[in-house]
């Protein structure tokens, strides 16, 4: 069994920041709970706002994902995308011309973040059976979208049916009210936690290279 040797989100973080940041772009290393460290899901935003609803961030929890073998250990990074309001009495969830969420919905409707994930799958061919690759839409009171990579073949995890990921942006458009309703999108990649004797790994290198850094251009 091929994974990762990190042993909470906390770690995963800070070995990520330490590879992916760079003197021309700079990332603030945050918990989602800062009461919290070892357990909270960790954020590498590319900002040091303190509110960073508008800008793509890097994920990295252990919490994300569900699986049916209660004893199953994973951990989980990707890309985090937000969606915001067209009212709020909190100024910094109203989204507007400037939040990574309008690049973003594009480049899905486009295809193009459909063809990068197809090119991932192709150069992790020989290590796909030791990584799950998943779509998250979360969308504010309203049941989740997830799509799940099986045998060459994006499927909705609900109906067992192929999907086109460019088809997602007219689910989430079509939602009754969206333009009031909070959305979360996530692409995620989740590991096998192994133990650090192990031999056969995943290093934050390879994570970086093969799959986070296509997506960083709506890291920002």
């Amino acid at each position: 069994m091929k994974g990762v040797k990190f042993k909470n989100s906390q770690e995963f973080a800070r070995e990520m920041y330490n590879a992916i940041r760079s003197k021309h772009k700079r990332y603030t290393l945050r918990p989602q709970n800062r009461f919290s460290n070892e357990t909270s899901s960790w954020w590498l935003i590319p900002s040091t706002d303190l509110n960073g609803f508008k800008y793509g961030k890097y994920i990295f929890d252990d919490k994300h994902y569900k699986c049916d073998d209660a004893y199953c250990k994973k951990i989980t990074t990707g890309i985090y995308i937000e969606k915001g309001v067209k009212c709020s009495q909190d100024s910094n969830k109203i989204m507007n011309e400037d939040w990574v969420w309008n690049e973003f919905i594009n480049a899905l409707e486009n295809g193009d973040i459909e063809d990068i994930l197809h090119k991932i799958v192709r150069k992790i061919e020989k290590d796909i059976e030791h990584i799950d690759i998943r779509i998250k839409v979360d969308i504010q009171d309203k049941d989740s979208i997830e799509i799940v990579y099986n045998n060459k073949f994006f499927i909705n995890k609900e109906t067992g049916k192929r999907v086109k990921i460019k088809e997602l942006k007219e689910d989430i458009e079509n939602t009754p009210s969206i333009d009031w309703l909070w959305a979360d999108f996530y692409i995620l990649f989740s590991f096998n936690k192994i133990t650090k004797e192990d031999e056969n790994y995943f290093d934050e290198i390879y994570i970086r290279d093969f799959l986070l850094e296509p997506f960083e251009k709506w890291i920002k």
